[in-house]
């Protein structure tokens, strides 16, 4: 309740307004009570005045009615939205008002940039990507080059934004082998290899592990569709599945 109070008094001018407004609405809806009441009275003089104070009574109290409902249950700060724009705190409703205007601003560099640089902060790199490589195209066309401040931002955007694909790629898998998954495992980092005879030799080429459940070793191996290794599809990659023999 305290919250509610605090955010009436600090948009107190426009909740001036929107009462208005609300105010008109009441009295319009009541004046469809209110009138033919009053036209009765003017036919039916007998009625008397008595007739008139009811019907004014009516009015005002399914306005003040209207107006106390939704001050206590309402949302005013969506009409304030909707009459305003959106508030320099919601970080989300500026980026997504720029998003909106910018297509008809192409050669906008600070625009596009501001838009990446927002899109990055909410996480969506690939919106990032999309904003910063408009604003470096823009450069290259008016300045004749792009700044090397820019090319980082499109840079940095880039590499997020194929973290993310990855790992949703790998989200994924998971999600579609689902219980069999007994390991996800972890990639491989340092290695070496020991020989028989005491030396040191460069390793083998594989990049981590993954310990699946399975009925055989064929089941165990369509359990690699869709995984992210093979994604690229040109020979490059390979997954190398072994069973483990019972001890």
């Amino acid at each position: 309740m305290t919250a509610r109070v605090e955010a009436w008094y600090a948009f107190t001018p426009m909740i001036v307004v929107l009462i208005l407004i609300f105010s008109l609405v009441a009295l319009s809806a009541a004046a469809f009570v209110v009138l033919p009441m009053l036209r009765t009275r003017e036919t039916m003089p007998e009625a008397g005045p008595r007739r008139a104070w009811p019907a004014i009574a009516a009015g005002l109290a399914t306005m003040a009615v209207g107006l106390g409902t939704y001050a206590l249950l309402g949302q005013p700060e969506i009409a304030l939205t909707e009459l305003t724009g959106p508030s320099r705190t919601d970080y989300r409703a500026l980026i997504a008002t720029l998003a909106r205007r910018m297509p008809q601003r192409p050669g906008d560099i600070e625009g596009w940039t501001l838009l990446g640089r927002g899109y990055l902060a909410l996480g969506n790199a690939g919106q990032a990507e999309k904003a910063f490589g408009h604003a470096v195209e823009a450069s290259k066309l008016i300045q004749g080059n792009a700044p090397p401040e820019l090319l980082s931002n499109y840079g940095e955007a880039m590499t997020e934004f194929a973290i993310q694909q990855q790992m949703a790629a790998w989200n994924a898998w998971m999600e579609n082998a689902g219980s069999a998954v007994v390991d996800f495992g972890n990639p491989f980092a340092a290695r070496t290899a020991v020989a028989d005879d005491g030396a040191t030799r460069d390793a083998g080429d594989l990049n981590g592990y993954t310990i699946v459940e399975a009925a055989d070793l064929t089941a165990a191996t369509a359990l690699t569709e869709k995984h992210p290794f093979l994604s690229e599809g040109k020979g490059r990659f390979a997954i190398e599945v072994y069973e483990l023999a019972p001890m």
